[in-house]
């Protein structure tokens, strides 16, 4: 009996467990498989996409707004081109057109060619100053100062040169048919004459007829310092006479001949040794300060002209 029991309350413990177990376990029906069977169905692969009408609307809207405001619609700036402005030159300096052959064109004679100190023109007892841009006619009367010397165009082929304090008057300027005749006053006088038909006249007398000098050629010096004139002959001759006395000597390269105002004796001229030769400073040789001034201005003109 109280094994029964022991048995009958051990049922009670496990029946609640068995009554879940059977709960939870189904059992499975016999399936039994199709003859064909068909592929299954892949939604995902064969699904028909869905149709986004407003999607699709406002896509062609903007893709139409946008191509149609590009062909149509026109810039409301326009955009000139940049102006081809060529720069300002720093100096807009205008010149009037000049050829440089009118630089090189020979001298007029009266034209000054150089001017070492102080030299003047007297006009009606005034003295003048002179520069190189001047130029002298018939009947000037040119001064020189202390430290002063000229070089003047007395003619197309005599060339006069004036020592410091002397005093010359230009009678008459040379042409191409005359030669030029000229009066020393007083001081030294240094003359180169190309060789011509045209004779140089050069009274150097204070008295009418006086004494007077001609030359064909050469070059030579006159100097009449208290009423002694003295002729030296550097290359070529001369010729002294005195209309008054019907006397001419010639005096001839390297040699020199003094004579008293007006009294031409007919004794034959001396040598010389030449010592000083005063006039090197406005002769020829070298470049003198107008002749560089010209010069700097054709050069600084050309420069201009190429900028």
């Amino acid at each position: 009996m109280k094994s029964l029991i022991t048995i009958f309350i051990s049922l009670l413990l496990v029946l609640p467990t068995l009554s879940a177990m059977a709960i939870n376990i189904t059992p499975q029906p016999n399936v039994t498989p199709p003859t064909n069977p068909t592929p299954p169905f892949n939604a995902s692969e064969n699904a028909i996409p869905s149709f986004n009408a407003t999607e699709n609307v406002t896509a062609n809207i903007t893709t139409n707004a946008t191509k149609n405001a590009t062909e149509n619609i026109t810039p409301s700036i326009n955009v000139t081109p940049p102006l081809n402005i060529t720069p300002a030159p720093l100096f807009n300096i205008t010149f009037p057109p000049f050829k440089i052959e009118e630089l090189a064109k020979p001298l007029e004679p009266g034209s000054l060619k150089k001017i070492v100190g102080h030299v003047f023109i007297i006009v009606e007892g005034e003295q003048i100053r002179l520069y190189i841009s001047d130029r002298l006619y018939n009947g000037d009367t040119v001064q020189t100062d202390k430290g002063g010397l000229v070089s003047i165009l007395a003619g197309p082929q005599e060339v006069l040169m004036l020592n410091e304090e002397s005093n010359v008057e230009i009678t008459k300027l040379g042409n191409n048919e005359t030669g030029p005749a000229l009066r020393l006053n007083i001081g030294e006088i240094y003359i180169e004459k190309e060789p011509s038909e045209r004779s140089l006249l050069i009274n150097a007398s204070d008295e009418t007829p006086g004494t007077n000098i001609e030359s064909l050629k050469g070059s030579f010096s006159i100097e009449k310092r208290e009423g002694v004139i003295t002729i030296k002959v550097y290359s070529g001759s001369v010729d002294v006479y005195d209309n008054a006395k019907n006397v001419t000597v010639r005096v001839r390269e390297n040699e020199k001949l003094s004579v008293k105002d007006g009294e031409l004796p007919p004794s034959s001229p001396q040598e010389f040794v030449v010592v000083d030769k005063w006039w090197t400073p406005v002769t020829d040789t070298g470049i003198c300060g107008a002749s560089l001034l010209i010069i700097s201005c054709v050069l600084f003109v050309g420069l201009l002209r190429k900028s």
